[in-house]
């Protein structure tokens, strides 16, 4: 198996492992949806309720939220200590070098660039997130005496939109963008230690070299770093960018007729994204795909929200 055949398996076995990791996090998030759905079959008439009374009501929905997500993030951190364990084992296979176990304690104490926030931190960050949007979505419709139903269907969505337009979907999708940010944090460091408790210190910043790569990660591509003193990826939410081990003259038979991967085929793999650009121009009517817009609380409101103990 060639470096590049070896890398595109191991991404293959990654993005499997992320389907895995949001399949028990969504499982989480239907549940709270139930929850939800429970505070609110007990309510008659939101404008009958006073201040005091629909306080209560989000106290209520914000505890069960708050124990969802706990119990999400407990699995979650496991399942990315197991991933930590296969990334590390899956590089010692591939270059012949020993395994480090252990490593989402590494992780864990690292900040993740695309946030600056550390794991344990980030997966929070989307819970006071969560919490703003019910808190704000509740007293909303009760300030504008919105039917009950109205106000279900705003948060667990609508069948003839088979759900999607709800907030639990939107929680899904934020869900999402955390989980593809930390599993390629966990899956770097537990690349970058591996390399490092083998003696190979020096990596390199490898983008995708497509017409959807942000302007961080074509400034990276190709840039050495030492493990430990220089940028690592996730540079941003949905980040694809990776790191290569700058290999010693012990792994010439690695280097020889190495490739790597475009979107128009694989391609010399000394070439970086600066050199491909000018040689693969976009053409006149491309555009880059419109991601949607989601609006993040400021960290004055994110402060204003209390945990539910």
């Amino acid at each position: 198996m060639t470096p590049e055949q070896f890398n595109k398996w191991q991404q293959s076995q990654v993005d499997i492992a992320q389907k895995e990791h949001e399949k028990r996090f969504y499982a989480h998030i239907n549940s709270l949806s139930d929850d939800l759905k429970l505070a609110l079959a007990y309510i008659d008439d939101l404008s009958k309720l006073s201040k005091r009374d629909i306080d209560k009501l989000i106290e209520q929905m914000l505890k069960a939220q708050i124990k969802r997500y706990s119990n999400a993030k407990v699995e979650y951190l496991i399942l990315l200590s197991a991933l930590a364990d296969y990334i590390s084992q899956t590089e010692a296979l591939g270059l012949g070098i020993k395994p480090v176990k252990g490593l989402i304690a590494d992780a864990v104490y690292l900040p993740i660039p695309a946030s600056g926030l550390l794991l344990d931190e980030h997966i929070d960050n989307l819970v006071l997130y969560n919490n703003k949007r019910l808190h704000d979505t509740v007293r909303f419709a009760w300030a504008n005496k919105q039917p009950v139903n109205e106000l279900k269907d705003v948060i667990v969505g609508t069948a003839k939109a088979r759900y999607t337009d709800g907030l639990i979907h939107k929680q899904k999708q934020s869900s999402k963008a955390m989980i593809d940010t930390a599993n390629q944090h966990v899956m770097t460091t537990a690349k970058g230690e591996t390399w490092a408790e083998n003696g190979s210190y020096k990596y390199r910043i490898l983008a995708t070299l497509d017409y959807s790569t942000t302007e961080i990660c074509r400034h990276e591509d190709g840039n050495l770093y030492e493990w430990g003193k220089g940028k690592v990826p996730p540079f941003h939410y949905y980040c694809r960018s990776v790191i290569i081990p700058e290999l010693d003259e012990g792994f010439e038979w690695l280097r020889a007729g190495r490739t790597r991967a475009s979107m128009y085929g694989p391609v010399d793999a000394n070439i970086r994204y600066s050199e491909w650009i000018k040689d693969n121009p976009p053409p006149e009517d491309w555009k880059p795909p419109k991601r949607p817009k989601r609006r993040r609380p400021k960290p004055s409101e994110v402060k204003q929200i209390e945990r539910v103990e």
